[in-house]
């Protein structure tokens, strides 16, 4: 009986513990759509504002960019930006090779092209990202929501 009674209570502990990670994922993946709805929001509002991230980049001088990640805003990015003056030299991508209309994808190496800025579109591991960079490249980074919502 006590033996019954202690497995119960083992196979409750860890009933709990599956259940607690599971809300702590679950969690941890809302609060990103939630983070990636607001950016976009904001985006769409500056361009319907008539402010777009290519004004932004020329006003600092950025008129080569590198872009860092080719998930959806890195996608979003390069269709912006390739209807203004701001030439995109190539994309960084870990997973990612090849091309992306017509713009060359590249593995994170030192001896890429310079470039005026990289654009890390991975904001939640921005900082992680930025370090990576500046241990291989010695160009400026920026996050791409800093510019969304800078501009």
């Amino acid at each position: 009986m006590l033996f019954a009674l202690i497995a119960m209570t083992a196979a409750l502990v860890f009933v709990l513990i599956q259940f607690r990670r599971t809300l702590i994922r679950r969690s941890s993946e809302t609060n990103k759509f939630k983070y990636f709805n607001d950016v976009y929001s904001r985006w769409l509002k500056n361009r319907n504002d008539n402010k777009y991230l290519a004004d932004y980049l020329k006003a600092y001088g950025y008129n080569t960019v590198a872009v860092y990640g080719l998930g959806k805003m890195g996608q979003r990015l390069c269709e912006e930006l390739s209807d203004s003056d701001v030439k995109i030299r190539y994309i960084i991508d870990n997973y990612t090779t090849n091309t992306f209309k017509n713009i060359k994808i590249y593995k994170l190496i030192s001896g890429l092209e310079p470039v005026d800025v990289i654009i890390v579109t991975v904001s939640q591991e921005y900082e992680k990202i930025e370090n990576e960079l500046r241990n291989i490249l010695s160009y400026p980074v920026l996050a791409l929501d800093s510019i969304i919502y800078g501009l």
